[in-house]
């Protein structure tokens, strides 16, 4: 029998950031983490999962999003770490959330140090969005990945539909 675990959203915990580093969107989605989400994605909640997922010694670990919270150079260094520590490119594939993309940043500092865990069976590592859609067979399973990340503005008032 082929076991996958399913992990989404972890939000990693958020650094400390420069005041040159919160212009724009970044702002309000700071100030949001500290003020609730904070005590919404403990670490210690993550890693109880994540322990339990290490437990289980799943055949393939799927990572669908959210792996940062507001696309800070330094959260993107700090998730390929805990990346690194979850598995192998080859034992965990993952598909980049809203939060992945948060704003624009450039791929090589950003979502290309994850490029690797994104990557079809037998291509390179991702270097941008266009690898999307992605194709990983693992045993009797075929992983799709589909990603609709793209960064947004900061929000606007909701279209009356």
């Amino acid at each position: 029998m082929f076991a996958l675990a399913h992990l989404s959203d972890p939000h990693l915990p958020m650094p400390r950031a420069r005041i040159t580093e919160l212009i724009g969107k970044r702002a309000t989605g700071y100030v949001n983490w500290w003020r609730r989400r904070v005590q919404l994605h403990v670490p210690q909640a993550l890693a109880g999962i994540v322990a339990d997922i290490e437990t289980k010694q799943p055949d393939h670990i799927a990572l669908t999003g959210d792996l940062v919270n507001i696309s800070l150079p330094s959260e993107f260094s700090k998730a390929a770490q805990w990346l690194e520590a979850l598995g192998r490119p080859h034992d965990v594939t993952l598909v980049p959330g809203n939060h992945d993309v948060y704003v624009a940043t450039a791929w090589p500092e950003s979502l290309g140090l994850w490029g690797a865990y994104m990557a079809s069976d037998g291509a390179p590592p991702a270097t941008g969005f266009d690898v999307f859609p992605t194709l990983r067979r693992r045993g009797p399973v075929a992983l799709v990945g589909l990603s609709s990340g793209v960064p947004k503005p900061p929000s606007s008032p909701l279209a009356p539909w």
